[in-house]
Order: structure tokens, then C-alpha cells, then sequence
């Protein structure tokens, strides 16, 4: 199954989910679509999700645009991931997006194109 976490608002995240309906449509695979603003992940499933990421922690952060949001989330990335984790989990705003879970793997999908990595190794084997 592939997950897809979703803001339909955001244009990026629009053209990510079109590529992602056409892939699993080509292989038959489920597609779970989640507006993260209305059904915003806990503190575990972004740890999970941030478990997968071939990165740094920090990159689930789209930066606030409210300056003392962001004064938290500099403090909270101070004291850790953990901490950082619940900040975001309180505040699915500032979520990176979208989000792109398949398998194992997760990918931040900006651009859009980047969802596609996904299915790379399918697509060689």
C-alpha cells in the first residue's frame, strides 16, 4: 500500500498525488490518501515516517511562517528529535508535504517528480 499524505491545497502537493495515482494504477497497488491539516499524524507514525527518510529529521519542518512558531521549533530542534517530533505532531501545519510512504521507503515529494523514486527499483528489476 502506498500512503500518501496530502495537503489539497498546496499545488506541489496536487501534481505529486496525480504521478502517485498513476503509478499505483499501473501496478494495482492501494492508494491511502491523507489530508494531514484534517488527520494530522501522531508523534509515533511521524517517527515512523522519519525513520524511513533517507535524511535529517529536520526536513519533516516546512518552516513557520509565524516567527514564534519558528522560535519553538529552533528550540525544540535543540533539545532534540523527540522533542521536535511532539512539536510537530502538535502543529501539522508546518508538515513538510507531501509525504509519500511505500513499503519501507518515504520520500519528501518536492518536487513532485521526486515521488517517483518509489517505484525505481520496480521499474529496473
Amino acid at each position: 500500500m502506498t500512503v500518501f499524505y496530502h495537503n489539497p491545497a498546496c499545488s506541489k502537493s496536487r501534481a505529486a498525488l496525480e504521478l502517485v495515482r498513476e503509478k499505483c494504477t499501473e501496478t494495482g497497488e492501494p492508494l491511502h490518501v491523507i489530508d494531514y491539516l484534517k488527520t494530522p499524524p501522531d508523534r509515533m507514525q511521524l517517527e515512523m515516517i522519519e525513520s524511513q527518510l533517507d535524511g535529517d529529521w529536520q526536513e519533516l519542518l516546512r518552516p513557520p511562517t509565524d516567527p514564534q512558531l519558528a522560535a519553538e521549533f529552533s528550540a525544540a530542534a535543540v533539545e532534540g528529535r523527540d522533542e521536535f517530533l511532539v512539536l510537530l505532531a502538535q502543529n501539522p501545519q508546518c508538515l513538510q508535504r507531501p509525504i509519500v510512504l511505500r513499503g519501507e521507503q518515504t520520500v519528501i515529494a518536492r518536487p513532485p517528480e521526486k515521488a517517483l523514486e518509489l517505484w525505481a527499483e520496480d521499474e529496473q528489476a
